[in-house]
């Protein structure tokens, strides 16, 4: 549903991580659901969780297309990838995984369930 970019902010100066909707999916419902995410992740705050800075809507020749502006987390990779690179044993593998399900547990005690984990 959307891509994600690597971007300088100006002010503040930072690196961020843009999600913005793929072009040609902008229809109705799948447009509120993407502004649901913006509205919902912006109200999360917990070390597991990309912190949201903006969103908002761009126009462009072909109607206004979201976006969601982020906190860019440098060198990201998934969780296995992560784990196999460091050659973390089971035991690190297992707290690793732990600290990534407390972001999802804190997102649900605030009423959110994800639907897209990967």
């Amino acid at each position: 549903m959307g891509l994600v970019y690597e971007a300088r902010q100006d002010a503040p100066q930072r690196t961020v991580a843009v999600k913005v909707m793929r072009e040609g999916f902008a229809s109705g419902d799948v447009a509120a659901r993407f502004a649901m995410e913006a509205d919902l992740l912006g109200r999360l705050s917990h070390p597991a969780i990309a912190q949201v800075y903006a969103a908002g809507l761009d126009a462009t020749p072909h109607g206004d297309r979201p976006f969601i502006v982020m906190e860019f987390v440098d060198s990201a990779q998934s969780i296995t990838s992560h784990a196999a690179a460091r050659c973390l044993d089971a035991r690190q593998r297992v707290t690793l995984f732990a600290a990534a399900c407390g972001g999802v547990a804190h997102a649900h005690r605030q009423g959110i369930i994800h639907r897209d984990l990967k």
